[in-house]
Formats: C-alpha cells, sequence, structure tokens
C-alpha cells in the first residue's frame, strides 16, 4: 500500500484551483484534491444562483472538472443535504440523494457528513430524530437518506439515458 497525499479539504470549495496551480508550480507531488460543499452555502444563494436547484452539482462538477485537467482525482470529502434548518431527517433528504447521486456521478469520491447522529458536534441529542447530520439516529434508525443510498445500490450500475 502507498500512502496518498492531498487536500487542501477547504470549505466551500474554496481555493480548490489555487491549490492545484500553487502544488504545479512549486513542484509539490499531490496525489488527489479534496473539498467540502453544502446546498446551503452562500455560494448557491446568489443572485446569479439561487434560481438553479441543482446549484449543488454544478459548483462540485466545475470543481471537479479543473481538478481533472490537472490530472488529479477530485474528492468531495464532505456533503450532506444543507446545514441549519434544511432537514436531514425526512424524505427531502432523500429526495436530495437520489437527484444528486445521478449529477455527481463523475466525481471520484462523495463522502456523506456523517454516517450516525452519534457525533460529538451536536452533543449527541438523545432524540431521535433531532435533525442531526448523520444517516441513521443515535438508536440507530436508518433515515430516509440512508434508505435511498441503500435503493441506489441495489439497482446496479447501469443506468437508462432519459430525455424530454
Amino acid at each position: 500500500p502507498r500512502l496518498r497525499v492531498g487536500g487542501p479539504a477547504t470549505m466551500a470549495l474554496e481555493e480548490v484551483e489555487p491549490f492545484v496551480a500553487a502544488c504545479r508550480a512549486s513542484s509539490t507531488p499531490v496525489d488527489f484534491v479534496s473539498s467540502h460543499l453544502y446546498p446551503t452555502s452562500p455560494i448557491c444563494d446568489t443572485s446569479a444562483t439561487a434560481r438553479d436547484p441543482d446549484c449543488f452539482a454544478h459548483k462540485v462538477l466545475s470543481a471537479s472538472d479543473a481538478v481533472h485537467k490537472a490530472g488529479l482525482p477530485f474528492f468531495l470529502t464532505e456533503y450532506n443535504n444543507g446545514l441549519g434548518d434544511s432537514s436531514r431527517d425526512d424524505a427531502s433528504a432523500a429526495a436530495f440523494v437520489v437527484r444528486n447521486v445521478g449529477l455527481l456521478a463523475s466525481v471520484d469520491l462523495v463522502s456523506w457528513w456523517t454516517f450516525s447522529d452519534i457525533f460529538e458536534e451536536a452533543w449527541m441529542a438523545s432524540a431521535p430524530f433531532h435533525n442531526g447530520y448523520g444517516l441513521m439516529t443515535v438508536h440507530g434508525i436508518r433515515k430516509p437518506a440512508w434508505r435511498a443510498f441503500e435503493m441506489l445500490t441495489s439497482l446496479g450500475d447501469y443506468r437508462l439515458p432519459v430525455s424530454g
């Protein structure tokens, strides 16, 4: 096995292209480029982007394409259906998963934040549904987003084109 080194693991896709350029200019080897983004990020809430329901995917794909042009893989190491008031405990989270997994198919790695509501930043609330970040509650109940990933996994890897 080989240790892979990358970064910058920034929030909101910040500094992705400058990171690649700086590594190239200094001949610093890097194996991958990583960042985070949430659809509730301010970059998807501007006058130019607020009307784009797929702003999240478009921003991720733009960063991924830029990194791929440099010959490197792009890892979206933290995302979910949004921070703050967005609901991570109901069917809207599942709808977000189903919509975006297909849109982000060309991204080398995507990682939902987080696996479980057992999470120190949220102070591990004991209520089973408290809008925690996890795919399952502190009691192990699988949330709708978990079930969406489960359903998509069961479909296989063949996609039919759809138009219209």
